[in-house]
């Protein structure tokens, strides 16, 4: 950053004395410059009300703005920005207005100047960063905010930021916290700084680090080493807390949307299934995987048929084991109930319990059934006479499938107990 420019945005700062309304939508500018003009402004008041909520007693609301007082070209003007107009990106024939400031590398030293220079604002610019607003709409704008003031703003402490965002265990503020980690290790040369947090997190916590730290592996920059990350998310599964395991067995599932990671992933997944029983994040991701691999819980970007078709073993391992589980277990066996019922009218319906009766038994013959309908049975004992029916109602499917025919009609469904 020039030191032309620092000095530029220190000699405009210093001109305030009080919070004015360009004072809030310089900083909304400097983390959403380019973005619709509309949608800022909302933002810079939203933070506008924040700043001026924080210098008053608990007991008083800040008084309201008057509505007149500064048109749109006097606030561009005094914070030394401008507005340019674009096509539309989603609405044909019509136009919007983004908004930036003037200069170039604006943006970066008002952030970072407010950032260093007024540490009492701090609270209140990152209680706002970290918004509802900011985090779902312009995530990708907030994780480039992040990585400036930590790589550039000096502090004993440089993720303490990042940290406070992910103590919030939001899946989208996690996520944030993970791309603000990738991009300081790639855009700013803070690999060992990146490296060594990982590290920490996954052997000592705390546990939002972890959750970080499994989506931070299971990211382009983790993957790069596929065998450590993989044996990092396999640590972070066995963690004596519970939070992380969720994110754990999402990433997952993540990774095997990529065909590339098919066979690693479900072989590691079997690998675990097998010889972590005892830790329930292991017994989480590998019933997760199992589910989704087979379809019987449909996963975005998971193509079950062809995981089926080209890693047939693992998929039933990892299904056996999975609806074995007596919560986990429960619910797909019901989801297979629930595909029986539709089966006669609903050809997608139809193909989902063939394929997921057929991973576990897969002639579906009354003798080729039979051990694998005793084994549900004994496993969830209330739902025996829905799960005896719903694997007739998948012989039928079956049969006529091979025959050329339309689907038999199923006899009645079991009564609920």
């Amino acid at each position: 950053m020039r030191e032309d420019i620092k000095e530029a945005v220190a000699r405009w700062f210093g001109g305030w004395t009080v919070i004015e309304y360009a004072t809030s939508l310089s900083l909304a500018i400097a983390l959403l410059e380019d973005q619709p003009y509309d949608e800022v402004v909302q933002c810079a008041l939203a933070l506008d009300l924040a700043l001026r909520t924080a210098e008053l007693p608990a007991d008083r609301a800040p008084r309201p703005r008057r509505l007149f007082a500064t048109s749109k070209e006097q606030v561009l003007e005094a914070t030394n920005a401008c507005v340019i107009l674009r096509d539309h990106p989603q609405h044909r024939g019509l136009r919007e207005e983004t908004v930036r400031f003037e200069r170039q590398d604006w943006a970066a030293a008002v952030l970072h100047h407010v950032w260093r220079a007024y540490p009492a604002a701090q609270v209140v610019l990152r209680d706002w960063m970290f918004g509802p607003v900011m985090i779902n709409r312009f995530a990708d704008e907030t994780r480039r905010a992040l990585c400036t003031l930590v790589a550039e703003v000096p502090a004993h402490q440089p993720l303490r930021l990042l940290e406070d965002l992910a103590k919030r265990l939001t899946w989208r503020k996690l996520n944030v916290a993970a791309a603000v980690l990738w991009h300081l290790a790639d855009d700013y040369e803070l690999g060992d700084l990146v490296t060594d947090t990982l590290q920490s997190w996954v052997e000592h916590g705390p546990a939002y680090g972890q959750c970080v730290a499994a989506i931070a592996y299971a990211s382009p920059f983790g993957l790069r080493d596929p065998e450590h990350a993989l044996n990092q998310l396999h640590t972070i599964a066995r963690s004596k807390w519970t939070t992380p395991n969720v994110p754990v067995a999402i990433v997952l599932l993540d990774m095997l949307t990529d065909a590339d990671w098919h066979r690693t992933v479900l072989d590691r997944v079997v690998n675990w299934s097998r010889s972590g029983a005892a830790h329930p994040g292991l017994r989480l991701a590998a019933t997760w995987v199992g589910l989704c691999a087979a379809g019987v819980h449909p996963w975005p970007g998971l193509d079950a048929d062809e995981l089926v078709r080209l890693f047939p073993d693992q998929v039933r391992t990892l299904l056996e084991y999975a609806i074995a589980d007596t919560v986990e277990g429960q619910g797909a066996v019901q989801r297979m109930h629930t595909l029986a019922t539709k089966a006669e009218f609903d050809r997608s319906a139809a193909d989902d319990l063939l394929r997921i009766a057929t991973v576990l038994a897969p002639g579906l013959r009354w003798l080729e059934r039979l051990h694998v309908v005793q084994e549900l049975c004994r496993s969830h004992y209330d739902m025996r006479s829905k799960i005896r029916w719903t694997f007739r109602v998948a012989r039928r499917v079956q049969r006529a499938r091979s025959s050329g025919r339309a689907d038999s009609p199923p006899d009645a469904p079991p009564a609920a107990a």
